[in-house]
């Protein structure tokens, strides 16, 4: 889990970089002259990229590769703690591995998995159906093989892009009843991939799910699993998840540039972010509806096509609301197409706050919008020493806004 972590990581920080070299560039060439607000936001989003590399390659060289397995410690009941053993049954060779839990910031359950190799390039995972996989096959979404063995079809889901391949392999009731009973054994999921068919048991606790031969009798039904495999035909050769993967390449990265809008803030800052959040409430919720509509009509017509939809849709849920507020703080400074405004507002008091590593410097301003209201804004510790309070101005430069959220251009204490 922590590797995969830290492949997202990777991600995200070389799409963050990419984005903050682009900002370089259009604050280079903008008109009259370098832009400094959309420099200083490219800056941002480039030290943030380059943070989150860095913390990549930090975890990366921290795990070990996805699938590798680690160096053996002492036995767990039955079992060689996280070390790989080898059987033998019938003349075909099988593989048990326990996998003991780790806690922390990084942790990970336990697990047992038994495999034993197969001569196929196909893939399924199949696992206990769930009231999600119910639904989603009712509107739609997810496509699933169904055997017309109901004692099967209750209690699986069947994933896979291998379709015709597994709905050949399925034809054999004896395999269906070998999966069905693998559950019975304890065994939630078995799936066939990379040469070899595994049945894993997430959370498994020798001491208190362990049986009497428990691994062989799981070993005895995956040979079963891996004999008389169906006759090669061309059709096997065919996946269906290419179009799925596809619509995902392009949806994740239209989402998280839609959610990097929010650095718009940096270059048209608002005065006021209650206006923000108030104009962003409609993008929310006609966008959010709108983009999971669609990326479900996109992805639909698989056995995944749920379960990517349903990342997807994580992910749209933390990373829409930034984007509308970024989007409206976008729109109103680009189409704003008001004179500057300066304002010499009294300052009626100054104070600090406390982060937890840093003091930040405030003052707060006589309103020029609000008359007996007053304004709030940030000042370097420089100008925070030199303010006093019911004497020193605050030039305040701001516009009016294309969408009327008066945004900030420039603040300076007057001596």
């Amino acid at each position: 889990m922590a590797r995969i972590s830290a492949l997202i990581l990777l991600a995200v920080g070389v799409t963050l970089t990419v984005v903050g070299t682009i900002g370089f560039v259009a604050a280079a060439v903008a008109p009259g002259g370098v832009n400094r607000n959309l420099l200083i936001g490219a800056v941002v989003v480039e030290v943030l990229g380059a943070g989150m590399l860095v913390w990549a390659v930090i975890l990366l060289r921290r795990t070990r590769p996805i699938g590798g397995t680690a160096a053996g410690g002492g036995r767990t009941g039955a079992y060689l703690a996280d070390s790989t053993e080898t059987g033998d049954l019938d003349g075909s060779a099988y593989t048990v591995h326990y996998q003991t839990p780790v806690r922390g910031k990084n942790g990970r359950p336990s697990s047992l998995m038994v495999g034993t190799p197969v001569v196929c390039d196909c893939e399924f995972r199949i696992t206990g159906e769930t009231g999600y996989d119910r639904l989603c096959k009712n509107i739609g979404l997810a496509v699933e093989i169904q055997t017309g063995d109901p004692a099967f079809d209750e209690v699986c889901y069947v994933r896979t892009d291998s379709v015709a391949f597994t709905e050949a392999y399925l034809q054999d009731p004896i395999k269906r009843v070998a999966i069905v009973d693998m559950r019975r054994l304890g065994f939630p999921e078995v799936s066939l991939s990379a040469g070899k068919v595994e049945a894993k048991w997430v959370g498994f606790d020798p001491d208190k799910h362990d049986k009497p031969d428990l691994a062989v009798d799981a070993a005895a039904r995956l040979v079963l699993l891996s004999r008389d495999l169906p006759q090669l035909q061309p059709e096997f050769e065919q996946r269906t998840g290419g179009w799925r993967k596809q619509w995902q390449f392009v949806l994740w990265p239209l989402l998280i540039a839609f959610a990097l809008t929010i650095f718009s803030m940096i270059p048209f800052t608002p005065l006021h972010f209650v206006q923000v959040l108030a104009r962003a409430a409609v993008p929310l919720a006609l966008g959010l509806p709108a983009f999971a509509f669609l990326s479900a009509v996109l992805l639909r017509g698989t056995s995944r096509s749920h379960i990517a939809w349903g990342r997807l849709m994580i992910g749209a849920i933390f990373l829409f609301t930034p984007g509308s507020m970024g989007t409206v703080g976008l729109v109103n400074g680009v189409t704003d197409t008001s004179p500057e405004e300066t304002h010499d507002a009294l300052i009626v008091r100054k104070y600090t706050t406390r982060s937890k590593n840093s003091t930040n410097y405030h003052v707060e301003c006589q309103s020029w919008r609000e008359p007996g209201e007053t304004e709030k804004f940030g000042i370097s510790v420089g100008d925070y020493k030199g303010v006093v309070e019911r004497r020193s101005k605050l030039r305040v430069t701001t516009h009016a806004g294309g969408l009327g959220i008066e945004w900030l251009v420039s603040k300076q204490v007057l001596e």
